[in-house]
């Protein structure tokens, strides 16, 4: 049975993986009215995974007997000054969520909640790969740059793009 303060923390985590689902939809958005529609299609993809983690949560508290409470979601960004600033902003948001699984990782073992804790890798190692895959991506697009060409570049490099080549 879950402790009340790692319930409540997982419960902040569904709003955090929630909210970025909720950001990488509208920048997916930007990007549309950019006609970047490689760029669209990466960030649309960002977002169905990040709901894919608030629903991973969902379903262990739910499995756990916990009260799952879903909370309101702000209103996300939606200028950027272009792409490398829109895969900056994005790079902060995975930083952000890296370091709130920390927090729950470290609430687990001071709970003593080893079941929690297990549950948890998963994350560390997943927001291992989304902070590497966005800074790599980030390196890639300041040597293209942004001239037309290189956009065009960035854009059709973002359209097949697939972390699981980044670690391969």
């Amino acid at each position: 049975m879950l402790q009340e303060n790692m319930i409540a923390a997982l419960n902040e985590q569904v709003t955090m993986e929630s909210t970025a689902s909720h950001k990488y939809l509208a920048m997916a958005c930007w990007a549309e009215t950019q006609s970047l529609e490689g760029c669209a299609s990466f960030m649309f993809r960002q977002s169905d995974e990040e709901r894919m983690h608030m629903m991973k949560i969902i379903n262990y508290l739910h499995d756990s007997g916990a009260e799952v409470k879903i909370s309101e979601l702000g209103t996300p960004e939606t200028n950027f000054g272009n792409v490398i600033e829109l895969f900056e902003e994005a790079l902060k948001n995975e930083q952000a969520v890296s370091a709130s699984i920390d927090r729950l990782v470290e609430l687990a073992i001071k709970n003593r909640d080893y079941k929690t804790n297990q549950f948890l890798q998963w994350y560390v190692e997943e927001q291992h790969e989304e902070e590497t895959s966005f800074m790599k991506l980030i390196d890639r697009m300041k040597l293209i740059g942004l001239d037309g060409q290189g956009l065009y570049m960035i854009d059709e490099m973002l359209a097949k793009f697939e972390p699981e080549e980044e670690n391969a």
